[in-house]
């Protein structure tokens, strides 16, 4: 016959079990969803637009020193963002103007980069 101490040792034992499957389980979910997260960013079309992983596209509706709208959206402006046109020449902030069509790239939050695309 068990002691009351051999059966909760028992179902200790059989809690840790199954907190460790769980444990497996709930990695192998962020897995995916990094993976899934990773693989669905949207990819740019050409020339120095490859490179930008996490990219959206949209038209400036206001530029301040610090931030820039886009589509009516508030982004704060990266303190060393890079400003380009499609074609690859650098350009400063004093450039953008409500109306163009950018491809901005987000990092936490913040525009690193910007495309100033022009018509084609």
């Amino acid at each position: 016959m068990k002691t009351r101490t051999q059966k909760a040792h028992r179902n200790n034992q059989q809690s840790l079990m199954s907190m460790g499957v769980w444990a497996r389980g709930l990695r192998v979910v962020v897995l995916v969803l990094v993976a899934v997260g990773f693989s669905g960013h949207a990819s740019a079309k050409s020339g120095d637009t490859e490179g930008l992983s996490v990219s959206q596209k949209g038209v400036i509706t206001a530029v301040e020193t610090k931030s820039i709208k886009i589509e009516n959206r508030d982004y704060p402006l990266s303190r060393n963002v890079i400003i380009k046109l499609d074609a690859g020449a650098t350009r400063t902030l004093s450039y953008l103007k409500p109306g163009q069509e950018v491809q901005f790239h987000l990092n936490r939050g913040r525009i690193d980069q910007i495309i100033i695309l022009q018509p084609s």
